[in-house]
């Protein structure tokens, strides 16, 4: 049990920062479109 949530907790946490690197490229791209 215990080590089934610590996998979902891992697995969720991966997600975020899927999420948050795909946020911060996308940005980085509409600057660099924007700026060039």
């Amino acid at each position: 049990m215990t080590m089934g949530f610590s996998a979902r907790n891992v697995f969720f946490k991966l997600i975020d920062l899927l999420f948050k690197l795909t946020y911060f490229i996308n940005i980085h791209t509409a600057i660099a479109q924007f700026a060039f």
